[in-house]
């Protein structure tokens, strides 16, 4: 999937230079979900949680970044 987004060269790159923690965490998460549908539910559910948690965070941070702008801009800087 990375070689057809990134291209071959970077795409292997990006696999080799994962850190054990992230190999061992990505691991140990696909043989929870492969081994039962409890644990499908529940990685999925973490992933889908971790993905709704990253966009409220980024559109907090484009709300706040807008805000000093206008402060700025009605400042006269």
């Amino acid at each position: 999937m990375l070689a057809g987004r990134y291209g071959k060269d970077t795409a292997h790159a990006i696999v080799h230079n994962k850190s054990l923690k992230d190999t061992l965490v990505s691991t140990l998460l696909a043989r929870v979900a492969t081994r039962s549908v409890p644990g499908a539910l529940l990685v999925g559910g973490g992933a889908v949680a971790k993905a709704l948690l990253d966009r409220r965070k980024s559109r907090l941070r484009s709300t706040a970044e807008g805000d000093q702008a206008l402060l700025e801009q009605a400042r006269g800087e």
